[in-house]
């Protein structure tokens, strides 16, 4: 009998989490949101950064979380040192199971799992683009050779899952969907802090109609979409304003084309925060205008939050965002379509309320309990092990 078949099912499992930074991401926070949320009493997470960003922000999050961070590279180091770092910590740590998040850290952990025969490995895929764009990449190439190697593939959406499949259909057995989860009573109860950050944010005026999103900035997120309907709302919407918050490599770009549009100080960039919680509360209006989309936690967030949504109809937002329950879907890239629909919610705050006092219910369907008991599950199954007493009951 194989060591897996003669591990209880209530042993205590080493997981080591492996992502190729800790930067303020959406796959950031979900490992940080994973790792934390795991039932103590039968895993222990640990996480590996091969710290190919720029910035390890969400360092402190993990270590205050008491999760345990290695960081595989120095600020100057080259890139081809994770390789040997991370089987060194494979060697040290002999998880029993690794977890990859993103392609990067996909192509560099599943060998390494494999090599160091690491009893099961599960890789989760976040985005879409990797799978439906035909540009040329060596990384993406590596990721869909290497994928193989994973006993378990978790998709954040059926659209992703339905993109793998029709990519490569052999894996369709060992792939399932496990949507990323949130706070949502946390979320919910920073809307107490409302009118501080109004005021702090200089939204005085109650009848200022604020638009939010929380990205990052690069061309997929179609955050120019957003300002070309708002500026092309603005004169029969004076009442408009435009929150932006996040970093990426689009920020110069559009921060140019705000002020080429003329909007002035109806826009106003905020770096990225590690906790979003209060700036959502400021809030009146949630915008998520992408291009491709693979589920969209931010969209999650700002359901529980207590926001409405304006959303592309793309990937897998449709999931997330109830039409016409809780928020509205467009196409994207119709600056045109998006801004008659912001002038007719500026004159229809009735049923922006009405979207508002459904957000919170349609986002319990994403909580972060739940996601985290779906994630132990495909834990359990990976082991051939049955679910605790303890995760039934709260199931």
């Amino acid at each position: 009998m194989s060591d897996i078949g003669r591990q209880s099912p209530h042993a205590v499992r080493r997981v080591l989490f492996v992502i190729n930074d800790l930067a303020l991401g959406g796959a950031q926070r979900v490992v940080l949101s994973q790792a934390a949320s795991l039932d103590r009493r039968r895993f222990v997470a640990e996480v590996a950064s091969l710290e190919l960003g720029p910035a390890g922000d969400l360092v402190p999050a993990f270590e205050s979380a008491g999760i345990r961070v290695h960081r595989l590279r120095g600020p100057k180091e080259p890139a081809w040192r994770v390789g040997p770092r991370l089987d060194a910590l494979l060697k040290q740590l002999r998880p029993d199971l690794v977890h990859t998040h993103l392609a990067a850290s996909g192509v560099v952990g599943r060998p390494a799992a494999r090599r160091h025969r690491v009893p099961r490995i599960v890789t989760s895929l976040h985005n879409l683009t990797d799978w439906e764009e035909k540009r040329a990449d060596p990384v993406r190439w590596l990721d869909r050779f290497t994928l193989p190697l994973a006993h378990t593939i978790v998709a954040v959406s059926d659209a992703v899952r339905g993109a793998l499949v029709r990519a490569l259909p052999e894996l369709a057995e060992r792939t399932i969907t496990v949507r990323n989860g949130v706070a949502v009573d946390e979320l919910w109860a920073a809307r107490a802090g409302r009118a501080r950050m109004r005021q702090s944010l200089g939204y005085t005026d109650e009848h200022d109609l604020v638009i939010g999103v929380v990205a990052r900035l690069d061309p997929r997120k179609g955050l120019d979409t957003l300002i070309d309907a708002v500026a092309w709302a603005a004169p029969q919407a004076p009442q408009l304003r435009l929150l932006v918050v996040g970093d990426g490599p689009e920020r110069a770009r559009l921060r140019s084309l705000a002020h080429i549009r003329g909007l002035g100080d109806r826009i106003r960039f905020v770096h990225h925060q590690t906790r979003v919680h209060e700036h959502l509360s400021a809030m009146d209006l949630f915008a998520a205008p992408s291009r491709t989309e693979g589920l969209g936690i931010a969209i999650i967030e700002a359901l529980a939050a207590g926001l409405p949504v304006l959303a592309s109809r793309v990937g897998g937002i449709p999931e997330v965002v109830g039409d016409r329950v809780c928020g509205l879907l467009l196409p994207p890239d119709a600056p045109g379509r998006w801004g008659e629909e912001l002038i007719r919610l500026a004159e229809d705050r009735g049923l922006l309320d009405t979207w508002a006092r459904a957000a919170p219910e349609r986002a319990r369907r994403f909580s972060l309990q739940r996601s985290s008991l779906e994630l132990q599950r495909v834990y359990d199954r990976a082991f051939g092990a049955e679910q605790t007493e303890a995760a039934e009951a709260a199931a």
